[in-house]
């Protein structure tokens, strides 16, 4: 049997697009505990951190809303969300990023 292990997520940010902010969502249907961080990284290498919990307690199918807003006149490229560690081998979670205009 193989295992898709994924911790680490990027979504692209639409360059042509000025978002006022960010929503990720996170579930896990058996729910668990995850270490869980979140990040917009922007085009001169920087990023700023949004979220950063270890061991936050996701409950069976209740979704944990993340929220973060961009840097005033600067739009990120990217939104980065981290979700486990190799503790969570087994466990699942379906993770979402929406930009807000």
């Amino acid at each position: 049997m193989k295992f898709m292990i994924n911790w680490n997520t990027d979504w692209i940010v639409p360059p042509a697009q000025q978002f006022k902010s960010f929503a990720a969502t996170i579930v896990s249907p058996e729910g668990g505990v995850f270490d869980i961080r979140m990040y917009l990284k922007y085009s001169d290498e920087t990023e700023d951190k949004f979220y950063d919990v270890n061991n936050s307690r996701l409950n069976a199918g209740e979704p944990l809303e993340i929220r973060a807003t961009p840097r005033h006149n600067e739009q990120p490229y990217q939104v980065n969300l981290f979700v486990g560690e190799a503790d969570n081998i087994g466990k699942s979670y379906r993770a979402s990023v929406v930009g807000c205009l």
